[in-house]
C-alpha cells in the first residue's frame, strides 16, 4: 500500500477532472452526464488534449458506472492508509478515457 496524494499533475494531453460533486438532491437528474458530455466535448475541441482523467472513490460505485459509460477505463487502483483515516476510504481508482 502506497501513499498518494490528491496534488495531481496532469501530464501533458491530460484533462485531469478534480472535485466534481453533485448535491445528493440533484442525483440522477442527468447532472452528471451533462458534465462528463461538457468535458468530453472540451477536449475534443483542443487541439493538444487528446484524453481525460479523474480520481474515484472505491465506494462510489455509481459514479464509477457512469464514468465506464463514458468510456473511462480504470488505469491504475490505489490505496491510502493516510486517506483511509481522513475519509474512511482508502480504494481509489485513477480512471482515463481516451478522446483522441
Amino acid at each position: 500500500m502506497a501513499f498518494f496524494s490528491f496534488d495531481y499533475k496532469p501530464e501533458n494531453g491530460e484533462c485531469y477532472i478534480a472535485d466534481v460533486v453533485v448535491y445528493p438532491e440533484h442525483r440522477s437528474k442527468g447532472v452528471g452526464k451533462l458534465l462528463m458530455q461538457w468535458a468530453q466535448d472540451f477536449v475534443q475541441a483542443e487541439p493538444n488534449l487528446d484524453r481525460l482523467s479523474l480520481h474515484v472513490s472505491g465506494k462510489n460505485s455509481r459514479a464509477k458506472d457512469l464514468y465506464e459509460k463514458f468510456s473511462f477505463y480504470t488505469h491504475l487502483q490505489k490505496n491510502s492508509i493516510v486517506w483511509h483515516f481522513l475519509f474512511n476510504e482508502k480504494e481509489w481508482y485513477y480512471m482515463v478515457m481516451k478522446i483522441k
